[in-house]
């Protein structure tokens, strides 16, 4: 995995919305540096896979073990549904525990005697292992816990199988994040490997760092020189960040992107985010994000493990406060924005694209105190999903609706 994941984050296509913190962070204080996978159990033991081997964090005692394993480079980490603990380590070997990292068992050895050789790991919903090496070796599956092995490697030729993440997506597709023709995707109905082209300056591809899909179907993807969005299948990308950084899917459908000294989160599939960044430190290089069941998630960074903790948002507080709303929605012709001040204050109410393109300003000026109402008149706006942003004061919030 490279370390690009320290350069971010500046917004440029899409609507971007300040807020507070919304994120509590805290360092569980990992013993050792380079930390490359990790995984949480239901139990909330946590599994970080390290260049000094593997490490179990207990949460009840706050401490760290190092785990037995043969191999003394544990990289990827995944818990399978029947709550087996596989790693994958050095030299090309995936091992498997079955009581919560106390004993291990071999159940993959490619060795080729390079240490730094080693397998990405992924699963599906149902169980099927995965498995996608550095360095040119291509992706393996298993369908029976690792017992026995094959290729999946049709249409991905050798010079696509240098790997910088690898993943199951929510739509089941297998998304391959490569270091030198970007992003592949396996077709299951074709059985073979499709590539997303996107392109840089003169028409070439770049590295992808990784990507994720979310439940709507847009595809993210961080790679050299910036973050896309494709909202067609990766039939045409949008830029929305100038720089690149780490994409996590959380379990309550949020985008997290975190780099350097910047995060960021999006509820409605990358078309909208929430600065999140206050109260962060500086996180040296982000090589993994691990989405626990309740909405928390776990950075693994070069020097740390990272809890992200989602807060009551300011946002969602504030829009409370406001009674915010808009009717009729879905509209056709026309929607009125309506919402209630208890002082006297400077407002303004922008109506914005999926683009983030301004295209209505329906008040920027004082007002009394009272109820509020603005009326968009959008019959000559095509149908889809616009946002409405108010600012009253310092104060900011935002909404969507959708035309018809």
């Amino acid at each position: 995995m490279k370390s690009l994941f320290l350069s971010f984050l500046a917004f440029i296509a899409i609507l971007t919305v300040q807020a507070t913190a919304q994120i509590t962070w805290t360092s569980l204080n990992a013993p050792v540096q380079n930390v490359e996978g990790i995984a949480a159990s239901n139990d909330g033991h946590i599994f970080a896979g390290t260049f000094a081997g593997l490490f179990r964090y207990s949460p009840a005692a706050g401490t760290w073990q190092k785990l037995s394993i043969p191999n003394n480079i544990a990289r990827s980490v995944i818990i399978t549904p029947q709550h087996q603990i596989l790693v994958a380590t050095g030299g090309l070997q995936i091992y498997k525990s079955e009581d919560n990292g106390d004993t291990w068992t071999k159940i993959l050895d490619k060795n080729d005697g390079d240490q730094y050789r080693f397998w990405r790991l992924a699963q599906s919903q149902s169980g099927q292992l995965y498995a996608a090496a550095s360095q040119y070796k291509g992706v393996l599956t298993s369908t029976n816990g690792g017992a026995d092995w094959v290729e999946l490697n049709d249409g991905l030729g050798p010079a696509n199988r240098d790997v910088n993440d690898f993943k199951v997506d929510v739509k089941g597709r297998l998304l391959l994040s490569t270091e030198v023709n970007g992003l592949f995707w396996y077709d299951v109905s074709a059985t073979t490997w499709k590539n997303y082209p996107i392109p840089r300056a003169g028409g070439l591809h770049s590295p992808v760092y990784n990507a994720v899909t979310h439940p709507n179907g847009n595809i993210l993807a961080s790679r050299s020189g910036g973050s896309f969005i494709s909202q067609n299948n990766g039939a045409t990308w949008t830029q929305f960040a100038n720089g690149s950084g780490y994409l996590g899917l959380l379990a309550d459908g949020k985008i997290i992107l975190v780099g350097g000294t910047s995060a960021f989160y999006s509820s409605n599939g990358g078309l909208s985010w929430v600065d999140a960044s206050a109260g962060m430190s500086a996180f040296d290089a982000i090589r993994n994000i691990y989405p626990a069941q309740n909405g928390d998630f776990y950075l693994a960074t070069n020097s740390d493990v990272v809890k992200g903790s989602f807060t009551t948002s300011s946002v969602e507080n504030f829009k409370n406060e406001l009674s915010l709303s808009a009717f009729p929605d879905p509209f056709t012709d026309y929607v009125n924005i309506a919402f209630q001040l208890s002082a006297a204050e400077h407002i303004k109410v922008t109506i914005y694209n999926t683009l983030s393109e301004q295209i209505a300003v329906l008040a920027d000026g004082y007002v009394e105190a009272g109820a509020q109402s603005f009326t968009w008149g959008a019959s000559d706006f095509p149908p889809g999903t616009y946002f409405y942003e108010i600012t009253i004061g310092k104060k900011r919030t935002y909404a969507k609706f959708l035309k018809f």
